[in-house]
């Protein structure tokens, strides 16, 4: 006869394995798809000799690909009911990050079992350190409060195109870059006490590039719900730096529709779709949790 500690362990166990299973049938799906669209990209470049098999390739994507459907699709309707959630922070080096940190130093508020996942280029060790440093700062600022400042993590990316990177290159990086995206938009933070969120419920980026491609990818798995529609709200916030004319990040994501909520941060930049907050390095005038004095 099983008892209570039986259970959990077999429990335990088929749900590491069925979470094993559905990682590598994403991978597999993407790697597959990805692999696809390659090839018709170097067909319309006129190398037809490299896209002989696209049309099988392409097949076994589009079941691999509904595979993975109707395995996610199923376990979907279970995260709606989750009330916790975590913030995703994407950032860009030097003055991105430090804005990103400003804004969030600013306007963070108590609020039980919450946490933040930060993510940084693999090789931005910068902010790296400037993130470790002001979380640091953040407890000892709540813990003079009695206050609880909540977990934190920091994931890490592969850059889709670095500087002076050949273009030719550039899709392979590229690949590599969304697949490290979609593992930490999959991945469920370890720190947060159960039941754990396996979504972000909110994505923050503002402007660093590689922040088009997380919004790209989050709206790609809610179109094709794998991901619930009360997850992975997109908040883009245009830097402060810009006062005359959107960054090339910013035309993207507003062009192609993938922010929830669009801020700029000048009057000039106001548009029918844009929301307008006026400095926000700055906001609130007055923090939730005041600093050290």
């Amino acid at each position: 006869m099983n008892t209570n500690r039986d259970q959990a362990v077999q429990t335990a166990i088929g749900s590491t394995v069925l979470d094993f299973i559905k990682g590598g049938i994403v991978l597999i799906t993407f790697l597959g798809t990805t692999l696809a669209i390659t090839m018709v990209v170097f067909k319309l470049m006129g190398k037809p000799h490299i896209g002989g098999g696209g049309t099988i390739l392409a097949t076994v994507a589009a079941s691999l690909f509904l595979m993975g459907y109707l395995v996610f699709g199923a376990d979907a309707g279970t995260v709606r009911g989750l009330s916790t959630h975590y913030i995703l922070m994407i950032c860009g080096s030097g003055g991105h990050t430090a804005e990103m940190i400003q804004m969030v130093e600013r306007s963070i508020r108590p609020e039980k079992s919450s946490h933040r996942r930060w993510a940084v280029g693999k090789d931005d060790l910068k902010s790296y350190d400037k993130i470790l440093a002001f979380e640091r700062r953040l407890l000892n600022r709540f813990s003079c409060h009695s206050m609880d400042s909540g977990t934190f993590d920091i994931v890490r990316f592969g850059r889709a195109r670095y500087v002076h990177q050949s273009w030719l290159t550039t899709p392979f990086t590229a690949i590599l870059s969304l697949l490290d995206i979609l593992y930490i938009l999959t991945t469920p933070p370890y720190q947060n006490p159960s039941p754990r969120p396996r979504y972000p419920g909110v994505i923050v980026t503002n402007g660093p590039g590689t922040g088009f491609l997380f919004l790209l990818v989050a709206r790609a798995l809610k179109l094709i719900h794998l991901v619930p529609a009360s997850h992975m709200r997109t908040l883009y916030v245009e830097s402060w730096a810009r006062v005359k004319s959107l960054s090339l990040t910013g035309k993207l994501i507003r062009r192609a529709k993938l922010a929830d909520i669009f801020i700029v941060q000048s009057r000039f930049l106001t548009g029918p779709s844009e929301t307008l907050s006026e400095n926000l390095l700055v906001m609130p005038e007055q923090p939730y949790i005041p600093f050290d004095t």
